[in-house]
């Protein structure tokens, strides 16, 4: 009898979940669904901050960094993002993104560039707070 009351309760259980990840805000995960696109494949450009994430948790919240033995962890303040068409992302904005290392993104990587504003132009990928950066240029103060 007990064996069977828990064989109940763990179907009960599994069908559930089942049920819930097929519900609306689960896509792809259900039989049948269709697979939003992914965020970061349009262009954007991000007007911002580079930044060193490290030196920052430093500053505000007393982290044991060591930049200068270990080298900065630069990230990129995005005060704007607008796509291709020009329509700003306000979803994404205003966040701390990792800068992807890569050989466009890595002229910009230097310690005299860290707390000035730039006007990037690349992929953001918003879920993992990721910018992959094409090109960039000095943008102007606010």
């Amino acid at each position: 009898m007990k064996k069977t009351l828990a064989l109940m309760i763990a179907s009960l259980a599994l069908g559930a979940g089942g049920w819930a990840l097929a519900q609306p805000g689960h896509e792809g995960h259900g039989h049948g669904a269709v697979s939003k696109p992914a965020q970061g494949e349009a262009v954007v450009t991000v007007t911002g901050t580079l930044r060193c994430a490290t030196c920052e948790l430093k500053k505000k919240k007393g982290a044991a960094s060591q930049c200068a033995l270990h080298g900065c962890q630069f990230s990129f303040e995005a005060e704007t993002i607008v796509n291709e068409t020009g329509k700003r992302l306000k979803k994404l904005e205003g966040k701390l993104y990792h800068v992807l290392v890569n050989d466009q993104s890595k002229p910009l990587l230097q310690k005299e560039n860290k707390g000035k504003r730039f006007s990037v132009t690349g992929k953001v990928y918003g879920d993992e707070r990721v910018i992959e950066i094409a090109s960039f240029a000095p943008a102007a103060a606010p």
